[in-house]
């Protein structure tokens, strides 16, 4: 049991609780982040962001997976998954790798799927170029 608790504590990168407002910005490569209250500024994960329905952001959102229950206000770029639940509010841009929202869950913005070919056409023109500068040396 103790174990069991000590494995889930340290999934928890950041905990903002409901009667409390952060501004500011805030990086985390490991651990999901919670608001509960409010917070107004940039969050940038590499893990899990949820947003419960009493959570409120404003600003800047870049995660590899969001899920919200409450409202988000602003840009928003989800590496995987993005989840809006049924109470959930996601106003501003949005980009994802998919998207599920769930009946009663809102959208007003602009929302569009992440590009993938962009990296992969930066990747394919890079041997391009070492092969033009091949074919110029005699």
């Amino acid at each position: 049991m103790f174990g069991r608790r000590r494995r889930v504590s340290s999934d928890i990168g950041l905990y903002v609780g409901a009667h409390t407002t952060v501004e500011g910005k805030v990086f985390s490569t490991k651990g999901t982040i919670n608001i509960a209250g409010s917070f107004n500024g940039d969050i940038v994960s590499q893990d899990l962001v949820i947003i419960t329905e009493e959570g409120k952001v404003q600003g800047t959102i870049k995660a590899k997976e969001l899920h919200v229950f409450g409202k988000v206000n602003g840009i928003v770029e989800v590496e995987n998954e993005l989840i809006i639940g049924m109470n959930g509010l996601v106003e501003g841009e949005a980009s994802y790798g998919s998207l599920h929202v769930e009946e009663g869950g809102q959208i007003k913005g602009k929302m569009a799927p992440r590009s993938k070919e962009s990296s992969t056409e930066k990747s394919a023109k890079q041997p391009k170029k070492g092969n033009k500068d091949n074919k110029n040396k005699k």
